[in-house]
């Protein structure tokens, strides 16, 4: 690992011991027009007052929020679309050349795959081919790696293996940092989910409340943090939620 890669995976996922939360800005393109999310110097501002400084976001959109960006905060490429708008229920395909990618003023670059579905395989193999890429390039890479039955109907009454195994996989295949779903999970399957994780585990914000999210996060210390959206972007106080998930573990 070159000192330039290291270096970027820390500003943009932190360090072994510390929290480090995320900013996804990455829905317009699966979900359609969202309002909120045309005022960026507000939306960056709420993430930035709560020490939230990595934003992830379509390519298309990085030199408007980069002119909402202070110097220093951390910049992260997805790389996937899917939509139902697109007639492509589950399946996420890779829109962007990482040739043209790298030449923004980015840290990493982000790919979400969805095992369990019919278009794992596919979805997989273009996955770990712009992780290797990327690491020519010296891009650290996030995978969001959801298990697609888990994400409809809870993780099999509390089975933590399928987000286990989603971890791995991503370990596996060359990633930097990964980020699943933990619905259904709770106490021990919570903690089952990062044991002995090699890489960075984020958790999804979903569309949990502020409330929630905190509470996963300060009953399993041992993720990185969480990459939070919605939750924020759209709440009536996107202060007051960033900073209800960002306050200090207790205890």
């Amino acid at each position: 690992m070159s000192w330039s890669f290291k270096r970027r995976s820390i500003r943009a996922f932190g360090e072994e011991g510390e929290r480090k939360n995320l900013a996804a800005l990455d829905h317009p393109a699966s979900v359609g027009r969202i309002d909120r999310l045309n005022d960026w110097d507000s939306i960056v501002r709420s993430y930035l007052s709560a020490n939230v400084d990595t934003f992830i976001a379509h390519p298309g959109r990085h030199a408007k929020l980069q002119e909402a960006l202070p110097p220093g905060a951390s910049l992260v490429a997805h790389m996937s679309v899917g939509s139902t708008h697109l007639g492509s229920q589950g399946a996420k395909v890779i829109a962007y050349q990482l040739e043209d990618i790298r030449r923004l003023d980015i840290d990493a670059v982000s790919v979400h795959v969805n095992i369990g579905d019919d278009y794992s395989l596919s979805s997989l193999k273009e996955c770990a081919r712009i992780i290797q890429q990327a690491e020519a390039f010296e891009l650290p890479t996030l995978v969001m790696a959801y298990d697609s039955r888990n994400s409809k109907q809870g993780s099999a009454e509390g089975d933590p293996d399928p987000v286990r195994y989603c971890v791995e996989l991503a370990t596996d295949i060359g990633a930097a940092a990964v980020k699943v779903d933990v619905t259904g999970l709770k106490g021990p399957g919570l903690q089952e989910v990062t044991h002995n994780a090699m890489i960075p585990v984020f958790l999804s914000g979903s569309e949990r409340t502020p409330e929630e999210i905190r509470e996963l996060l300060d009953a399993s210390t041992k993720f990185r943090g969480v990459v939070v959206g919605r939750t924020v972007f759209q709440a009536p106080d996107a202060y007051g939620a960033a900073h209800i998930i960002n306050q200090p573990a207790e205890g």
